[in-house]
């Protein structure tokens, strides 16, 4: 049964799903005086200072941010896994700390409360930012890829942000705009998830962060802006540090997240669904995370089932998928498709059913068309 739902999920791609490589190579000692390089818009390189790392608790000074607050006891965990590889979560805060240290030095004296667009694909470099602006005491403005560039000059006009963080590959993207308007850019090179950032010894404190977070008060944490279909232009919606923490609370106890999950997430990163309950909300509790830069049906179920397209190889297992009513017809369309013979189905069916404690679905309701079919799932 194995080797036919390889050989069907193989004829429909010809290339092979990146699975979870090995342990990412050498460790070494995080460099505290030279950090990856990102570039301006001018093009010079830019380093961060020197800091020194602090004994004080991390959850204390983050003030029990959910997100952060337990992270030390999961540091040596892989939070992230992308097309690019795996993240541990020092890794991952460490890579977040050192840009937040860029972002503060290349906004001076402005203060606290900046709004920092970034347009970055979904994977590390996302989570990085995100948590970048958090640290740096600033707030998060995500901008989706697929958005035409009316809508991104809009979002980065409409939030007035004082930066914006891209990535090589999608600097093209918004160089004109801020260029027309002023906005600092910082361009997020291969060293950001290249190089892994570590501290070496594990009884090594990670650093604090460079302001507060989650303090007291009505501080905006991030804005994410509604798609405009019925409102004309896109508007903004604010959430501070309060509400955020309150919905990741709440996400974690209705979904039961913990650091047995390994969630398969290919939802849009711009909206509360996809950014905050199914990312934010399991890493704050020691969830591994697969990120796919967009939905493929045929790539979602090699992930499902633990094989690789053609190889045959095996993934990491995946126990929690979030999805949408769109993205669960098309997996039961393209299931039709690829899994023709009992035996494939039947194999389908109690992989699925050993492997995943938890499928959701948010937007709408699912329709009788999906929950009342059989063919699969």
């Amino acid at each position: 049964e194995v080797g036919a739902v390889v050989r069907a999920l193989g004829g429909m791609r010809g290339a092979v799903v990146r699975g979870c490589s090995a342990a990412r190579g050498s460790r070494g000692k995080h460099n505290m005086t030279e950090p990856p390089s990102f570039h301006t818009q001018s093009g010079l390189s830019a380093r961060a200072q020197s800091h020194t790392c602090q004994t004080e608790g991390l959850g204390a000074r983050l003030g029990q941010q959910p997100v952060f607050a337990n992270l030390e006891q999961h540091r040596s965990r892989v939070a992230i896994s992308d097309v690019h590889g795996d993240y541990t979560y020092e890794d991952v805060y460490l890579r977040s700390w050192d840009l937040a240290k860029g972002i503060l030095g290349l906004l001076g004296q402005a203060g606290p409360g900046q709004r920092i667009c970034f347009l970055c694909p979904s994977g590390l470099t996302h989570v990085i930012v995100t948590w970048a602006s958090w640290i740096s005491g600033n707030v998060a403005v995500p901008l989706c890829p697929s958005s035409s560039p009316s809508r991104l000059e809009h979002l980065i006009q409409d939030s007035a942000c004082s930066m914006v963080i891209t990535t090589t590959d999608q600097v093209a993207r918004v160089q004109e705009i801020t260029k027309r308007h002023g906005q600092k850019t910082i361009v997020l090179d291969s060293t950001w998830w290249s190089e892994p950032k570590l501290l070496g010894d594990q009884g090594e404190a990670l650093p604090l962060p460079l302001t507060e977070v989650g303090s007291e008060g009505p501080d905006t944490a991030l804005i994410l802006y509604t798609a405009g279909a019925t409102t004309g232009q896109a508007r903004g919606v604010a959430l501070t540090h309060t509400i955020l923490n309150n919905q990741i609370e709440r996400v974690v106890d209705a979904w039961d997240w913990g650091p047995q999950d390994r969630v398969l997430h290919c939802l849009n990163l711009g909206s509360a669904y996809g950014l905050i309950n199914s990312l934010q909300a399991p890493l704050s509790t020691g969830a591994r995370i697969t990120l796919m830069p967009q939905f493929d049906p045929v790539k979602v179920w090699s992930q499902l089932l633990g094989v690789g397209v053609n190889s045959g190889k095996p993934l990491t297992k995946v126990t929690t998928f979030p999805g949408l009513p769109s993205q669960y017809v098309k997996l039961l369309t393209q299931a039709e498709v690829i899994f023709k013979d009992k035996k494939s189905r039947d194999y389908v069916k109690a992989t699925c059913s050993k492997r995943l404690r938890l499928m959701m679905s948010s937007s709408a309701t699912l329709p009788s068309t999906v929950t009342d079919r059989k063919s699969v799932v």
